[in-house]
């Protein structure tokens, strides 16, 4: 599926990496895994680095493609900026509100 172009920038923007999964990857994972974690299935999964570093609360996947990988991402990080709108607003409206 095409995405629109300022979807992909804003993915990227963002610090967003997608990538495929496959099954010598998730046995290693799973390998790793502690005791009662889920197990990882192969696909596609995205992540978000900052600052060279990964953010652990910005990942998720797998996904059967790409684009659906980078419509979760760029979906969760829209809803993300807008929680973060709706406590910040009140806030700065009492601040103007003060000023005036």
């Amino acid at each position: 599926m095409r995405l629109p172009d300022r979807v992909l920038e804003a993915v990227n923007r963002a610090g967003v990496e997608v990538f495929y999964a496959d099954r010598h990857t998730t046995r290693v994972w799973n390998g790793l895994r502690l005791q009662g974690e889920p197990l990882r299935y192969g696909g596609w999964y995205w992540m978000r680095r900052s600052k060279g570093r990964i953010v652990e609360a910005d990942e998720d996947g797998p996904f059967r493609t790409e684009s659906a990988a980078i419509r979760d991402a760029f979906v969760k990080l829209q809803l993300r900026a807008v929680a973060v709108l709706a406590l910040v607003l009140p806030v700065l409206e009492d601040m103007l509100g003060l000023m005036a």
